[in-house]
């Protein structure tokens, strides 16, 4: 294991991050790193950073594709 420190100046960021990890049973590294592996194998589908700043809140291990049906699907939800 390699050590990587980050570090993130929007505290309630920080709080929400630490409650999702909490709420699935995992953690913050675990949450990095499956982060920056879809990233790097994704890299070739690009998504906005609109739906970038959802995946928190959606899951962490959608793919692109799922991920925008999803961001749509939520859209026509809200605005019906």
């Amino acid at each position: 294991m390699t050590k990587l420190t980050l570090g993130i100046k929007d505290t309630d960021l920080i709080n929400s991050v630490k409650d999702y990890a909490k709420k699935n049973h995992t953690s913050l590294n675990k949450i990095t790193e499956n982060y920056y592996r879809s990233l790097v194998e994704n890299s070739d589908h690009k998504i906005s950073p609109l739906i970038r700043s959802i995946i928190p809140k959606i899951s962490i291990n959608k793919t692109d594709t799922e991920l925008k049906n999803q961001h749509h699907k939520y859209l026509e939800e809200k605005y019906k």
